[in-house]
């Protein structure tokens, strides 16, 4: 436009009217170059807009076609799996089917095959509803996006199933920003797999009948904090006590080795965070039983909350424990 513009100019000058208001006559020239410059420069700042626009819209069709294609492989899949359930059950279902016409047609039936036979029903229903159950929990665990802690909850995740363990989970905030810039990726990624281990061990060291876990990793209070709930057996005094000064475990016949807690007091100091333990209750079939929280709070404390605090203060020694009644 400035090239075109000197241009004009210099034509004017070179084969204009000399006798006439020559810097009238430029201004006007000026004035006209202008007005033609703005036109063309809106009409290529709308282009460029349009262009961007095609662009992002394309950009958003894709990404929508990407989800959907993955939602449809999801449900693909689901249809596998479910389908593979049915071909399983088909033909136990059909022999069954079978025997119970025997009975219809036969009237000299025992009460021990009857008895049986119901059993044998009851049994596949049960086995039936758990497998499809598996399918659902799995597809339904929220994904982080940092492959190593998504692996380990989908780890822990089946770990659960195979224990009839129900596992939940949930995601809050920013977790990119946690392993930047507070703990590393590899010392969370322990984290998360030796407590969701405790709590599996001692849910199956007790007689609870509503076993479940429930694990939140995310911001609390303006704060990152990684939280396990659990419904199996409280810790001993004796264990709570020795936590962070030796391996120290309630369960070492059902796999516990105490070693998880001594690497996470080295985590936490490292990271200046502090560890909560509340304990709520006794078992029951209703609520979680306690939790094991690492809160990365810059206070690198060990607190105890528990309906037993009295308890534990009386067997405790020192100022080292934070012991507060629940």
């Amino acid at each position: 436009m400035f090239n075109i513009s000197a241009l004009v100019i210099m034509a004017y000058c070179l084969v204009g009217n000399y006798y006439g208001n020559l810097t009238k006559h430029i201004l006007i020239s000026f004035i006209i170059l202008c007005i033609f410059m703005l036109i063309i420069v809106q009409k290529a700042l709308v282009l460029y807009y349009k262009q961007n626009l095609l662009k992002r819209t394309i950009e958003d069709y894709e990404t929508d076609i990407k989800e959907k294609d993955n939602k449809i492989k999801e449900l693909s899949e689901e249809l596998f799996k479910t389908s593979k359930i049915n071909h399983e059950f088909h033909n136990r279902i059909s022999a069954l089917e079978l025997k119970v016409k025997d009975f219809t047609s036969n009237n000299s039936v025992e009460f021990g095959e009857e008895l049986g036979v119901l059993n044998r029903i009851k049994d596949l229903e049960k086995e039936y509803s758990s497998k499809l159950q598996e399918i659902k929990d799995k597809d339904e665990l929220p994904l982080i996006g940092i492959s190593e802690l998504d692996d380990m909850f989908k780890y822990m995740q089946s770990e659960c199933i195979k224990n009839n363990i129900s596992f939940n989970l949930k995601i809050n905030g920013n977790i990119y920003y946690l392993i930047n810039n507070i703990i590393k990726k590899n010392k969370l990624e322990t984290l998360i797999g030796d407590h969701i281990k405790d709590a599996i061990i001692a849910i199956n060291s007790g007689n609870n009948t509503y076993k479940s876990i429930l694990v939140i990793l995310g911001i609390k209070d303006k704060c990152y904090e990684l939280c396990i709930y659990d419904t199996g057996v409280e810790f001993k005094v004796d264990t709570l006590l020795k936590l962070g000064l030796e391996p120290t475990t309630t369960h070492k016949e059902d796999g516990g080795s105490g070693i998880g807690f001594v690497t996470t007091f080295e985590t936490l100091k490292e990271c200046k965070a502090s560890l909560i333990i509340q304990e709520r209750h006794l078992p029951n079939k209703t609520d979680y039983t306690k939790s094991v929280t690492v809160r990365f709070d810059g206070k690198n404390e060990y607190k105890i909350l528990s309906y037993r605090a009295e308890d534990i203060k009386s067997q405790s020694k020192g100022d080292r424990i934070i012991i507060e009644k629940y």
